[in-house]
């Protein structure tokens, strides 16, 4: 048993290196908070998965806010793991991409092309099993410039390594309004409905969603690396809305019975 798990730990040395990976991990590769920035997309410029050349702008400039991705297509790991907990969260939203909202996955390796983004989409789209919103999913390759440009805009960086051809980056949703605003960034690989619905809200400005939608908006806000969490200010300011109304009530009941 002892030599069985000392083999074992000699394969996780030899396949595994601690320093490269902690090197990369705390130098290189993170993400930035650049939520409340205007993103500037003037220039930016892709190829779909159909090789056609787009503009980032083309999709803010929908009336719908964006719900923006990277990963690389021919990932292994967290990329798939990824895109299956948004594919498994927004299975149970009402709101539909493509009506409501865009989805903008992008590719962060330049050697990709756009036929491995149209598998991508195809499988993507077949977990998804919702018919008639295949134009709200949108699968990008672009050359090294364009990745690089967009990818610090949003704060996210990442690195690749060489020696495994593979890319070690984070994973996280970028949440944008119509209008290219940052609104939210959204860590980890699973996504709850509510997280996701909270945060489309959001960025959609007020045009999605029902009140109570809007309510939970206002009151919940998402941090990076910490999970969605109470913000203070927007517990406070809906306290006094309630004691505010609580109290005009108690004024009216006041003087009807004075009235009385």
């Amino acid at each position: 048993m002892n030599k069985l798990l000392g083999a074992r730990f000699f394969l996780f040395l030899t396949f595994f290196n601690p320093a490269s990976f902690c090197a990369y991990t705390w130098a290189k590769v993170g993400l930035e908070s650049k939520i409340g920035t205007q993103v500037s997309t003037q220039g930016l410029m892709f190829h779909d998965e159909l090789g056609h050349s787009v503009s980032l702008e083309t999709y803010l400039n929908q009336g719908r806010p964006l719900l923006l991705t990277f990963v690389y297509f021919d990932c292994p790991g967290a990329c798939t793991l990824l895109l299956n907990g948004l594919v498994e969260g927004l299975k149970n939203l009402p709101l539909d991409p493509g009506r409501a909202f865009d989805v903008v996955v992008v590719s962060i390796d330049p050697d990709e092309n756009f036929q491995l983004a149209q598998q991508k989409k195809t499988t993507t789209l077949g977990q998804f099993n919702r018919p008639g919103t295949e134009s709200g999913w949108h699968f990008l390759t672009g050359n090294l410039a364009a990745i690089e440009a967009l990818s610090k805009k949003l704060g996210f960086y990442y690195e690749k390594d060489f020696e495994n051809n593979a890319f070690i980056h984070p994973s996280a949703l970028f949440f944008l309004t119509e209008q290219g605003k940052l609104s939210t960034v959204m860590t980890g690989i699973q996504f709850s409905k509510k997280v996701l619905r909270i945060a489309l809200v959001e960025a959609g400005g007020g045009q999605l969603g029902t009140w109570l939608d809007q309510l939970n908006s206002i009151c919940y806000a998402y941090l990076p690396h910490s999970g969605w969490l109470d913000r203070p200010s927007r517990w406070l300011a809906v306290l006094l809305l309630l004691v505010s109304l609580l109290s005009g009530g108690a004024v009216v009941l006041v003087k009807s019975r004075i009235q009385i």
